[in-house]
């Protein structure tokens, strides 16, 4: 599985801040996805993309547990 993690270029983090939020997201994400691979880098926007996940679970409502990950106390 491929996780990418964009930060929009517009709203720079402090020095030193991308490198500490891709150490955090590695440790979180290895725990539950350990073949995962994770991006983060900047770009025009934010986003996430998740590729390569559980090919059995389809639907248009199906989310995938690592979007979750951003989401979660210790990112705020």
């Amino acid at each position: 599985m491929r996780i990418e993690i964009t930060l929009a270029k517009a709203t720079p983090l402090p020095a030193g801040a991308l490198e500490a939020l891709s150490k955090e997201l590695h440790l979180r994400i290895d725990k539950q996805f350990a073949e995962a691979k994770l991006q983060l880098r900047y770009a025009s926007a934010n986003g996430i993309t998740v590729l390569g996940g559980n090919k059995g679970r389809q639907g248009a409502h199906h989310r995938h547990p690592a979007r979750d990950v951003g989401k979660r106390r210790w990112l705020v």
